[in-house]
């Protein structure tokens, strides 16, 4: 859960262009559409590992689980 709130909030502080381009490479790599795409980055849906890994390379995070 507190990778999740971490996701969020660096995600919701990035401008819209950089959100969507992070979207397109969601659906791009993970084959998603834009639709489940926005669910996982609410937290309506469970991020995977693949996932969480993806979003914290992209958001430029530390993963403190490692």
């Amino acid at each position: 859960m507190k990778e999740l709130e971490q996701i969020r909030n660096a995600y919701f502080l990035k401008a819209r262009k950089d959100r969507k381009t992070i979207r397109d490479l969601m659906i791009s790599t993970f084959g998603y559409g834009n639709r489940q795409v926005h669910h996982k980055l609410h937290g309506r849906c469970i991020l995977t590992d693949s996932e969480k890994e993806f979003l914290f390379v992209q958001l430029k995070l530390e993963n403190q689980t490692k």
